[in-house]
């Protein structure tokens, strides 16, 4: 979701609409792409994707910006990002490695 600019959440919503931005942020995009990808594969390590979809808000805190859902399972287990830093380097190699399989 669109959220306005540093300082500008209490101004009109008319004011903070000139903020819009209807295209999908790049982290998000490429989140939903990977996941796709790693779902193709059946990679046991990510969550599958239930869905994407992106739209403008017609209302929320940026009139006319964007907001974008991605639905996916939830895995057992830990979040790698949790942990690996601190990981040794090899774990981490390995881990790289699975990921880099699946994704190709």
């Amino acid at each position: 979701m669109q959220i306005p600019f540093f300082k500008t959440a209490t101004e009109e919503p008319s004011e903070r609409a000139k903020q819009a931005n209807p295209e999908i942020p790049h982290l998000a995009s490429n989140k939903a792409k990977a996941l796709t990808i790693l779902t193709e594969s059946k990679c046991s390590s990510s969550p599958y994707l239930i869905d994407s979809m992106h739209r403008q808000q017609t209302d929320g805190w940026v009139h006319g910006g964007y907001i974008h859902y991605i639905a996916m399972e939830m895995l057992p287990g830990v979040t790698v990002c949790d942990h690996y830093d601190d990981m040794e380097r090899q774990e981490r190699g390995e881990l790289r490695k699975a990921f880099k399989k699946a994704w190709m």
